[in-house]
């Protein structure tokens, strides 16, 4: 039996806790996506090899245009950290892991940032008195994005 990582434990107790969300998200110089707006949701948390995360809500344009949204998230422990992979038509699509990178466990960092394809993805994230922030960076030949996600 391998020993216990407070830090870890406290991520893993906090995501398994997650209901809400709510997002910003801004395209940077030379982003091609448009990918501009926010959004706001509820999470259904499920065990599934780890948690799943199942997130309906609302993302609104910044022309004020309201659409349905929908996003599955798989987080995994993984040695040390924690694992984030997307879930596209039920395929796991993996963006990147998180190691804890000061001593009180309450900031995470990508390991390395993750090649998709032409794209980099890296985060980082706080674990708050009352919510998870996840900050996270998009960066390739036609994206150039910043994700600035909440979770109660």
């Amino acid at each position: 039996m391998s020993p216990t990582d407070p830090a870890l434990d406290l991520l893993w107790s906090r995501l398994a806790a997650v209901r809400r969300f709510r997002f910003d998200a801004r395209n940077g110089p030379g982003s091609q996506t448009d990918w501009s707006g926010s959004g706001v949701g509820t999470v259904a948390v499920s065990a599934e090899n780890g948690w799943l995360f199942a997130e309906s809500g609302t993302y609104t344009t910044p022309h004020g245009h309201q659409l349905p949204m929908r996003n599955t998230y798989h987080w995994q422990r993984e040695g040390q950290g924690i694992r984030l992979s997307h879930r596209r038509f039920q395929q796991p699509v993996y963006l990147f892991t998180l190691q804890t990178v000061d001593a009180t466990g309450r900031r995470w960092q990508t390991d390395e940032p993750h090649l998709c394809g032409a794209d980099l993805y890296q985060a980082t994230l706080l674990v708050e008195d009352a919510a998870l922030k996840l900050d996270w960076t998009i960066v390739g030949p036609k994206k150039n994005e910043a994700l600035a996600y909440v979770y109660e």
